[in-house]
């Protein structure tokens, strides 16, 4: 054996190493550095006399490097535990097209992250930073990056509504809004903003005293009632003609969550009342203990005081329901 043994060797061992690099789609990178250390050197050896099984062992010890650093395809459950530098794991079922991670010897780095598509209740557990997870059930559709201890929400709508809803000539308490919450949506901390839109009319001459009560309920609870919304030009209930017609009004309201089993709401509304700069403005609070890992409706109610007639009605004309994460 002599000096053109070892040359040979380390030729091989250069074209073996850009062969993975061009196999993994990337550029050969200039200086670049590993660990494979050749075990028998045998061009210091006086007699090159060394047996043949070295020469068995350096070759091994090359093969077991690469193949080492060999991409490898399977599911994410099935990825060893990092402590190899530079090898490649290519988990088949995380993303759309599978995702491509190397060991960096301490932790599994992320290098093509693809976006897995599915149920919320399928979002597996949180656990390799840089996942990306679209829960197509939630809302109109919503993204989660795993961070490597949690899945954190990229906010979307959760719901919209643009066709009207209308009570008018009638007193039983109708549903202007409703929508279910999926299981696990609030969590601990989560919180979800409805903004309701529309006009309130009460076009009656004659003297009444009409007015609404509106409700949110979320679950079993009914959160917060607010009673006696008076249609009267001065926003009282006393006896008098209706404020008018199409009288515009944006309610808010929010539902959090303050720890795993207490709900708390939130409404403000606001009554512009044109021409004029008269408004009304009315804000409430309230709690439930619903249990929020379970599915549950969230409602929005209007009841009139009276029946009265076509000249007295409450129309939702838009309605936006986000997260807040």
């Amino acid at each position: 054996m002599d000096d053109l043994t070892t040359l040979a060797f380390q030729q091989l061992r250069e074209r073996l190493a850009v062969r993975q690099l061009l196999r993994r789609g990337a550029a050969p990178l200039a200086g670049g550095t590993g660990s494979l250390a050749i075990p028998v050197v045998f061009h210091t050896q006086a007699d090159k006399t060394d047996p043949v099984a070295n020469l068995d062992t350096d070759l091994q010890t090359i093969a077991d490097y690469i193949n080492a650093r060999e991409v490898t395809f399977g599911l994410f459950a099935n990825r060893p535990a990092p402590g190899t530098s530079g090898r490649a794991y290519f988990a088949t079922d995380v993303g759309a097209a599978g995702t491509l991670y190397l060991d960096t010897g301490v932790v599994w780095v992320t290098i093509a992250a693809g976006v897995t598509v599915g149920t919320l209740a399928a979002r597996p557990v949180a656990g390799s930073a840089g996942r990306v997870y679209l829960a197509t059930d939630l809302g109109r559709g919503t993204f989660f990056v795993d961070t490597g201890a949690a899945w954190l929400a990229i906010p979307s709508a959760y719901d919209a509504v643009s066709a009207d809803t209308t009570v008018s000539n009638t007193a039983v308490e109708t549903t202007i809004y409703t929508k279910s919450i999926l299981a696990n949506t609030l969590g601990t901390a989560g919180k979800l903003r409805l903004v309701l839109e529309g006009k309130v009319s009460d076009t009656h001459v004659s003297v009444n005293a009409a007015s609404y009560t509106l409700r949110f309920k979320y679950g079993a609870t009914t959160l917060i009632t607010s009673a006696a919304i008076a249609t009267h030009p001065l926003f009282c209930v006393c006896a008098g003609p209706g404020f008018g017609a199409n009288r515009r009004y944006r309610l808010t309201f929010e539902l959090s969550a303050d720890g795993a089993a207490v709900q708390l709401g939130w409404y403000f509304t606001n009554h512009l009342v044109s021409p004029g700069p008269a408004q009304q403005t009315l804000w409430d609070t309230g709690t439930s203990a619903e249990d929020s890992t379970q599915a549950k409706n969230l409602v929005v109610t209007v009841q009139w005081s009276e029946a009265g007639s076509a000249n007295r009605a409450f129309v939702m004309e838009k309605a936006l329901l986000e997260p807040i994460f």
